[in-house]
């Protein structure tokens, strides 16, 4: 990718572009963003949805509100050795996995994360609540623990999840 590429494919072309396609493939997304996936000419592109949650703890990569039925996306990837929320994906293919936990650390079976795809750099987790759930009141009451794991091993992050 050259830098005029880069340059088209800044945070501020991309809210006001509606046409995406130059950008193909690349993720755009920052810490707390939650970008949603459509369709483009060479794979997917993952643009912006809500703005950064300023409340979300450090110790988290990125933090979500979810209410049904839609859920929240998070678009991730795999970078320097790290999962991220803004890279430009690359190979390897990476497999994607994740479990919910409580506040406390009791796992929670109420939250679903789901990657698409499951195989891949990047992939959009998607996550919903699979019961109804009180809503949190904007505390981030639970977290998604996702794993990236390729031939060389894995790597993890934290989302932290809050109830509307």
């Amino acid at each position: 990718m050259n830098a005029t590429t880069l340059r088209r494919c800044s945070v501020p072309a991309l809210i006001l572009a509606a046409g995406l396609a130059a950008c193909s493939g690349q993720t755009t997304s920052g810490l707390g963003y939650t970008p949603q996936m459509t369709p483009a000419q060479a794979g997917y592109l993952l643009k912006l949805g809500v703005q950064p949650d300023s409340k979300c703890p450090k110790s988290y990569l990125a933090c979500v509100s979810v209410s049904p039925p839609s859920g929240a996306d998070v678009g991730l990837c795999v970078e320097n050795g790290k999962i991220v929320t803004s890279c430009s994906g690359s190979p390897p293919s990476y497999t994607w996995s994740s479990v919910f936990y409580t506040r406390v650390g009791k796992l929670f079976h109420k939250l679903d994360g789901a990657f698409d795809p499951t195989q891949g750099n990047p992939t959009l987790d998607t996550i919903t609540e699979t019961t109804s759930l009180k809503s949190s009141l904007g505390k981030y009451k639970y977290h998604q623990v996702v794993k990236a794991c390729a031939s060389s091993g894995c790597l993890s992050a934290d989302i932290g999840v809050a109830t509307e």
